[in-house]
């Protein structure tokens, strides 16, 4: 919760929610014309690491932890999580009609090494909340996290509460070996005249959200279909600051 009243939930509920959006229809400002996640950060979760695993937001917005609607007090939260999760999930069918919905299993926290990386996390999520730049607008942590201080109930509280940031990659993996299921050009092995041009054919996870790869599969997609050339490979230095 904050201390002073600046933040958005006045704005999340009722007739200035309403107003809010009425705002934007007409003029395209006021606060429905951002989606408030503006801050955010790639950090490390420990020395090991030689490249970010995780990724922080800031929200000037308080919500239900249990039903994630607008708090009716003043507030703020942070979204924290792994940026390359070991764990491994599934995608199978449920049966043999084509209509029917797949079984999908993204197991989420399945390896220790996740459940690590995730408590670490959590940690300095709420180091970061207790930095002297939030003194001016921290009030109190709202539950139920503060009952998360020992390892097992910060396991117990990101077991209960966590959820999925819909970044899944690679169940439809591309490579040249005998268990990819797209060529390089993103045919599907096996079959003629179809192509997958979205995050599913990523390779493995990369260290950041997947929409502008996403834009990057479907242009690559459109070059190989129109028979144009490629783009020429780029290799980037890597940022250390």
């Amino acid at each position: 919760e904050s201390k002073e009243d600046i933040c958005l939930n006045p704005h999340a509920r009722g007739w200035r929610m309403a107003m809010a959006g009425a705002r934007w229809f007409a003029t395209r400002s006021g606060p429905a014309a951002s989606n408030h996640i503006e801050v955010g950060a790639f950090f490390r979760s420990n020395g090991a690491v030689t490249h970010p695993d995780s990724q922080i937001h800031f929200r000037p917005l308080l919500l239900d932890p249990v039903t994630w609607l607008p708090s009716k007090a003043h507030g703020y939260n942070f979204g924290v999580g792994p940026l390359r999760p070991t764990a491994k999930g599934t995608v199978t069918l449920a049966s043999a009609d084509p209509y029917a919905d797949p079984i999908v299993d993204p197991n989420h926290l399945g390896t220790e090494k996740d459940r690590v990386d995730f408590r670490a996390q959590f940690k300095m999520t709420r180091e970061v909340g207790e930095q002297r730049a939030f003194d001016r607008f921290r009030k109190r942590e709202v539950g139920p996290s503060t009952e998360a201080r020992t390892d097992a109930e910060i396991d117990a509280f990101i077991r209960a509460y966590a959820h999925s940031a819909w970044h899944n990659v690679g169940a439809c993996r591309m490579g040249s070996d005998a268990r990819a299921v797209v060529t390089p050009d993103l045919k599907v092995n096996g079959v003629r005249s179809l192509r997958v041009a979205d995050t599913s054919s990523m390779p493995s996870m990369i260290s950041a959200n997947t929409n502008c790869t996403a834009f990057m599969l479907g242009e690559k997609a459109a070059d190989h279909i129109r028979g144009g050339p490629m783009l020429a490979p780029m290799n980037l230095p890597f940022y250390r600051g």
